[in-house]
């Protein structure tokens, strides 16, 4: 054979038919066909919003790392918890001990996203925004509200109002009228708004300054029957206020310290929560500026503060309802914070003056005594006061005759000279 025709006999084989060729490429395609169709019914089914995953678990959720010890959010604030390990696990927390005093073992990771945004919808005052919780995340107590309301009002220029509650039932609130809501939101505001979708975060910035004022990313957002719990980071460790709680000073001790709030009759201690609660506080931001921030609730609450820095808020009912002062100074957060709330009624003159009272005056010669040890050294004495030391077996409206007969004259011998009685009522 001639080398021409070599090579010709060489190509015809190459192209020669090999009799199935057309029907593995038509299975092939089929193939290719049904695997692209799986995959985007997978896909739609996985990426659906409702979607739990194995476990509880969304692959698609980028994968929660695990936060530094300064910014551990608590995840089992519950007291006196067996088996915390696994409580822990169970809430989807992460267990980690560590040798920092006061810091959790158990806490949220990063990136813990309970809620996710929905639906905005503007309005004459403000925003409203819709929050949908997410079904794959674990429950606390399994009496989560599914759908949130949260609405932001642009009250003024300093003050901004913003509101979480059930979108769908009504829940108690504060039954005391505050300024009404603004027909239409202020045009010009000291504040910025800004929020992320999925996982849904809420942060506010003082524009003169980028100063963020209140960060919701760094814990969850819980919000069930009866535990809602919120946490924000904060501009500086500068923190004031909720009062009436006792303290070593005035600045907040932020070393992972929990303090409650609710008022009860309770003699001064170290470290404890007294008569009455305010639950305001007031932060100076490391540039001088100053914000204060009041959670309008009255149901039994509590807060920890950390060295992040940062604040949890927790309450057992009502409704998440925070009202922002901008300042910027501490003078007129206050004036901002009473135009609100009420300014305090101008007290009578002899109000202001040298009270003296105590439990323990046992009987009216006792009180005589104390009220001439008064006069002999020439103290001021005001105001005079007993406690339920004078009533009939503690009973109100009632006088212990036997050790307090006689009351009404001694009362009426303070007068001459300027001096008021109090008597106590024990509610």
């Amino acid at each position: 054979m001639e080398e021409d025709d070599f090579e010709r006999s060489a190509l015809t084989k190459e192209k020669k038919p090999t009799g199935w060729t057309n029907q593995h490429v038509l299975a092939l395609t089929l193939v290719v066909v049904a695997c692209v169709a799986t995959i985007c019914t997978t896909l739609t089914f996985f990426l659906h919003p409702d979607y739990a995953g194995i476990d509880g678990v969304n692959p698609f959720e980028p994968a929660p790392t695990e936060a530094s010890v300064e910014e551990r959010i608590n995840c089992i604030p519950d007291k006196d918890v067996e088996n915390a390990e696994e409580l822990c696990s169970d809430r989807g927390c992460v267990w980690r001990p560590t040798i920092v005093d006061g810091a959790p073992w158990c806490f949220f990771p990063t990136g813990h996203g309970t809620y996710r945004l929905v639906k905005e919808e503007e309005h004459t005052w403000g925003t409203r925004l819709t929050l949908e919780r997410e079904t794959y995340i674990a429950s606390f107590f399994n009496q989560d509200i599914q759908t949130l309301s949260l609405d932001i009002e642009f009250q003024s220029q300093t003050r901004l109002h913003f509101k979480f509650y059930d979108a769908s039932e009504s829940r108690f609130e504060v039954p005391i009228p505050l300024l009404p809501r603004p027909a239409e939101a202020a045009r010009v505001t000291d504040y910025t708004i800004t929020y992320t979708t999925r996982p849904f975060t809420l942060e506010i910035t003082r524009k003169s300054t980028g100063e963020v004022l209140w960060d919701t990313s760094i814990g969850a957002l819980i919000f069930e029957d009866q535990f809602l719990s919120i946490s924000t980071r904060l501009p500086s460790s500068n923190l004031y206020g909720f009062g009436e709680s006792e303290h070593r000073s005035f600045r907040h001790d932020m070393n992972w310290r929990t303090w409650g709030l609710f008022a009860r009759d309770q003699p001064p201690g170290d470290a404890i929560n007294l008569y009455s609660v305010h639950p305001f506080y007031m932060n100076v931001e490391y540039d001088g500026n100053t914000h204060g921030v009041l959670l309008f609730n009255l149901n039994a609450q509590d807060f920890t503060v950390q060295p992040t820095p940062a604040l949890t808020y927790r309450t057992v009912g009502g409704v998440l309802d925070f009202y922002m002062f901008l300042g910027p100074t501490p003078d007129q957060v206050i004036q901002q914070y009473t135009e609100l709330i009420g300014r305090p009624m101008l007290p009578a003159y002899w109000a202001l003056g040298y009270h003296l009272s105590r439990y323990g005056y046992d009987n009216l010669t006792n009180l005589q005594d104390v009220v001439a040890g008064m006069r002999e050294y020439d103290i001021p004495h005001d105001a005079q006061y007993s406690d339920i030391d004078y009533m009939d077996h503690n009973l109100d409206f009632t006088l212990d005759e036997e050790n307090f007969g006689g009351l009404g004259e001694f009362v009426e011998s303070l007068k001459p000279d300027g001096t008021r009685y109090i008597i106590m009522l024990a509610s």
